[in-house]
């Protein structure tokens, strides 16, 4: 009887996917210890189908290298915090063709995104250099968020799940280095193309088109 009970317990946890709780203090986190997926070889399955699927695998490394057919990934967020999350999925690797992403709550489909390198812009919500969407959640809201990936080579098949603001901050502080940096160059570039003209010096003209 306790064999039994033993077996019953095991094979509840199973097939008992993990949570990714939001909590109060989140800020940002990879969604690898999360993700659950299947390879689709023969490409017939729906959102419906993989929403209420037992067969997905718990990824861990979410590096998949050369695929057959395309690769569907699931992950439940549980929102645990005292108050409202708006929150930003993003595929950090470019590169990937596509993605097709299907939010549930309580079974139903309440939200889809195109993304993917291949979809065109005007299709996404939110334009980045990234596969992203955005995810608001009230206290206590859980989500389920289903993705179809297809691509030759999946360098990655999870999400980094960040707070919005912390995100924009990020970016606009990556946009900002980098506006710098081009700045510097190209005051480095008219100096040597002025030298140049006032020295006579070809030196300087290599290092300008350098």
């Amino acid at each position: 009887m306790i064999k039994f009970f033993l077996l019953f317990l095991l094979s509840i946890n199973l097939y008992a996917s993990k949570v990714f709780n939001i909590e109060e203090n989140f800020k940002k986190h990879d969604s690898s210890n999360y993700i659950y997926y299947i390879e689709d070889i023969q490409n017939r399955s729906t959102s419906k189908d993989i929403l209420h699927s037992k067969k997905l695998n718990l990824a861990k490394n979410t590096h998949r290298g050369i695929s057959t057919g395309a690769f569907w990934t699931r992950i439940k967020i549980h929102n645990t915090s005292n108050g409202f999350q708006d929150l930003v999925l993003f595929n950090s690797l470019a590169g990937t063709n596509e993605i097709d992403v299907y939010i549930y709550k309580n079974n139903k489909l309440i939200k889809k995104h195109i993304l993917g390198d291949l979809r065109k812009q005007n299709q996404r919500e939110i334009l980045s250099r990234y596969s992203m969407f955005r995810l608001q959640l009230e206290k206590n809201e859980k989500v389920t968020i289903l993705a179809k990936v297809k691509n030759y080579y999946l360098h990655n098949i999870g999400w980094d799940i960040q707070k919005n603001i912390d995100f924009l901050k990020s970016e606009s502080n990556k946009l900002f280095i980098f506006a710098m940096l081009m700045g510097a160059v190209v005051l480095f570039a008219l100096y040597n193309i002025l030298a140049y003209k006032t020295y006579k010096e070809f030196s300087f003209f290599l290092i300008a088109l350098n």
